[in-house]
């Protein structure tokens, strides 16, 4: 099958692109773990913000910035 340059470019675009998501992704996870903030609600706001493509990065830091560490508090301790 002949793949049109401009898909083949997508193609390459998009893999490198997921590959950068994935990395971010687990960055954040482990801060979140590593900080103790890795409650359900962090988690619910992490996906609504980020993981479900909606690209809303900018609320989920006016999240983190609008709440204390108390607030965010998972119940875990090392």
């Amino acid at each position: 099958m002949d793949v049109p340059v401009e898909i083949k470019k997508a193609i390459m675009c998009a893999a490198w692109n997921y590959k950068q998501v994935i990395s971010a992704n687990t960055q954040i996870r482990e801060w979140l773990a590593m900080n103790h903030i890795d409650s359900d609600l962090v988690r619910d706001q992490l996906f609504e913000c980020i993981e479900n493509g909606s690209d809303r990065g900018h609320e989920l830091i006016l999240f983190f910035e609008d709440h204390s560490e108390d607030e965010l508090y998972d119940g875990t301790d090392d």
